[in-house]
């Protein structure tokens, strides 16, 4: 907007002088405008015109180049670019002074959000005191939250209870790191060494190495598995009794050895309360991330299948829930990002545990309950190094093509005839569905 313009009069006085309208050529009163090259017009031909004087720099611009702020006014371009950005996450236009830094990739690959999107998908570090996303967060035993660079260079997982402790806080033995809580007493012992002479693989049916956590409430005469060589005893909060963990099983050797500590359960008349529960640890060390990602794949299309064979508690144990992440999670991950990255961001209570991958190089197979029954632990171990065979050796893509787009009943029946190729396991399994599901495959 101008002034008019001002004239020199008789005797020096200055009068004010309406000018025309460099369009219409009609004299401007009230508001005068300028356009682009600097001419005058009045308030009818400058709207007409498209034109626009910016309120934040006064400039006059055309009425297309410009947008809304946040808060609602008008703006031209250059002072939008200037005081405001795009949130990578919801992809509003935010003020420049609330935009949040974040630490790590997170899932989107970006690091510039909005007041509101950091306060809904970040965490601030309690160690380090950066920002991060949830994602790329950890919560530690104290109820606090921390980065993934402090809990790599600061912290630890408990071998008892599974909680993050400050290095400062854990207990170390021959058995791994302890909290306070779970530190081992003199009656543990530790695997001293399983071997497998024989390579034979005829019952299990894979050579996929594996190994065993077995969680009791009673336990007596277990002492005896002291010099077994393949089993050792930690304590165990969650459960009254111990946790029977195995070396790095393999074969039907592997087998055996679970034979010889379900001997002396039966013996000692074990039991796994309600409470207690079976975790089974699948070799991943010659797999790539293709097959990794067919695993996992495999492994959260059939969810439905694989807890049907477990009681129905297992569904919401806090301790081995169903998944936090779904096939069109791994998918995105698979075209952005390496296995191992992803894996970081789960947790490790999904009933299949990738986050081991991390820790273990394993996948932790959390679902099934406490067991001290020979036929359980053995065929949940065939069932599942044959199922995590069978689907890398398909890849990403095949796995996804051959299982899209089937129900239950037939993804059952495409495992049990191509997976396990076991007329005795398939029916095991149909039995056990249908008495802990209800479920007839």
């Amino acid at each position: 907007m101008t002034s008019a313009t001002i004239q020199l009069g008789l005797f020096g006085t200055t009068y004010p002088v309406s000018p025309d309208c460099s369009v219409c050529e009609r004299p401007v009163t009230g508001e005068h405008y300028t356009n682009l090259d600097g001419e005058t017009l009045c308030k009818t031909c400058f709207d007409a015109a498209g034109l626009f004087v910016c309120p934040s720099c006064g400039e006059t611009v055309e009425r297309s180049d410009c947008a809304e702020n946040p808060g609602g006014d008008l703006w031209c371009d250059n002072c939008i670019n200037d005081d405001c950005f795009i949130c990578d996450h919801c992809d509003g236009l935010a003020w420049e002074m609330d935009r949040a830094t974040v630490v790590g990739t997170g899932r989107l690959g970006s690091n510039n959000l909005c007041a509101c999107c950091a306060e809904t998908e970040t965490t601030r570090c309690d160690d380090c005191g950066e920002t991060v996303y949830n994602n790329d967060s950890v919560n530690t035993a104290g109820g606090g939250t921390i980065c993934q660079s402090c809990y790599e260079n600061d912290y630890i997982v408990c071998e008892g209870c599974g909680d993050v402790i400050h290095n400062d806080d854990a207990y170390c033995n021959d058995y791994g790191c302890y909290c306070e809580d779970c530190r081992p007493r003199s009656d543990n012992f530790p695997p001293v060494g399983f071997r497998n002479c024989s390579g034979c693989v005829t019952e299990i049916g894979s050579i996929r190495c594996y190994g065993i956590e077995l969680e009791t409430d009673e336990c007596d005469g277990y002492s005896e598995l002291a010099d077994s060589g393949a089993w050792g005893a930690k304590d165990d909060c969650t459960v009254s009794g111990k946790e029977f963990y195995s070396d790095i099983l393999d074969g039907d050797a592997g087998l055996h050895a679970i034979r010889d500590w379900a001997k002396l359960a039966t013996k000692g008349q074990w039991q796994a309360g309600d409470c207690a529960g079976y975790h089974l640890h699948l070799d991943m060390r010659s797999e790539s991330d293709d097959t990794l990602y067919a695993i996992a794949y495999a492994y959260r299309s059939l969810e439905n299948v694989w807890l049907n064979f477990v009681q129905p508690a297992r569904r919401s144990n806090s301790y081995c829930y169903s998944c936090r992440w779904n096939c069109r999670d791994i998918v995105e991950a698979a075209e952005n990002t390496s296995f191992y990255s992803w894996a970081c961001s789960s947790t490790r209570y999904n009933w299949c545990n990738v986050r081991a991958y991390t820790q273990h190089t394993t996948f932790e197979i959390r679902a099934h309950q406490g067991t001290c029954n020979e036929d359980e632990v053995i065929n949940w171990v065939k069932a599942n190094t044959r199922f995590a065979d069978w689907a890398a050796s398909k890849g990403f893509k095949g796995i996804r093509d051959l299982l899209d787009g089937l129900d239950d009943a037939e993804k059952f029946d495409l495992i049990a005839r191509e997976a396990w190729q076991d007329n005795e396991l398939r029916a095991y399994y149909v039995d056990k569905a249908k008495k802990y599901a209800g479920v007839q495959f």
